[in-house]
């Protein structure tokens, strides 16, 4: 079955998104990390479509598995996030960002500290937004596709944060 997830990735690549839905589903449950990529793949593919609830619905029953990847916490908190459920959207990303230092594998990690500062200064809770902000590596970096949620980065986020205190 890995090819076919191989065949899954090519068509991803060539972002034929309808030829991608169509081979997820009909692609049977695997074992394993396979089973894995095949949930988040699938997630990622129910959220193109426009359903969110699903997409995280998805992704949460695999949130056990001992193949769980950093990504798999990662999008899971984007999806709580998009639907505006700030407890769990920082429990997934704080979980992301642990796993990434763990890991040292940086490449949802900026990302995760963007979204978390952002539900740290919704919550008031500024010194830890400003933690997170502090933590980013990349300056530059920005968030601009989750619906519901503003473009997302450090001097939007800063601006935030002192209109706050006025």
């Amino acid at each position: 079955m890995a090819s076919s997830l191989a065949s899954i990735r090519k068509l991803i690549a060539q972002r034929k998104t309808e030829a991608v839905r169509a081979a997820l589903e009909a692609l049977p449950p695997l074992t394993g990390a396979d089973e894995q990529e095949r949930i988040r793949l699938l997630a990622l593919s129910q959220r193109g479509r426009g359903s969110t609830e699903g997409a995280l619905s998805l992704l949460e029953s695999a949130l056990g598995s001992p193949h769980v990847r950093i990504e798999d916490f990662y999008f899971a908190g984007e999806f709580s996030l998009e639907l505006q459920r700030l407890d769990k959207a920082f429990d997934y990303l704080s979980r992301a960002i642990a796993k990434s230092l763990a890991e040292g594998d940086k490449g949802y990690l900026d990302c995760g500290y963007l979204a978390r500062a952002y539900i740290h200064v919704r919550n008031g809770n500024l010194a830890l937004a400003r933690n997170d902000l502090d933590a980013i590596e990349d300056d530059d970096g920005a968030i601009s596709w989750i619906p519901n949620v503003p473009a997302l980065n450090r001097a939007y986020l800063l601006n935030l944060m002192k209109q706050s205190r006025t």
